[in-house]
């Protein structure tokens, strides 16, 4: 993580989200940390994730309501060409690593 980076305090919010939007993403979440990622590589300051092309969608979407509620991390997805997997890299603090670990690694529901 770069020193010109902001730093937000560590800490979730889940209200930051309506009901209906904050349902979406949990449902959004356990889809492509479910079976859909094919692999988990651990990064010094985070994690980086591969999903088939075609759940670009979803993944976009996990960005767009996880940075709202968790707004610690930074979120790099890399698209390569001709439908290869994309990547989506969660970085940030040591402690933010910790809470993607938990949320993303650890969760049964999405195991």
């Amino acid at each position: 993580m770069s020193t010109n980076e902001p730093h937000a305090p560590v800490a979730c919010t889940p209200q930051a989200l309506s009901a209906e939007a904050w349902a979406t993403h949990q449902t959004t979440s356990a889809q492509i940390f479910g079976a859909r990622h094919a692999a988990a590589e651990e990064l010094p300051d985070g994690y980086a994730f591969r999903f088939p092309a075609a759940a670009f969608p979803l993944v976009a979407a996990f960005v767009a309501g996880e940075r709202r509620c968790c707004p610690f991390f930074t979120f790099h997805i890399e698209v390569p060409p001709a439908e290869g997997p994309i990547t989506l890299r969660i970085t940030g603090s040591p402690e933010a690593k910790v809470v993607i670990a938990a949320e993303l690694l650890n969760d049964p529901q999405r195991a």
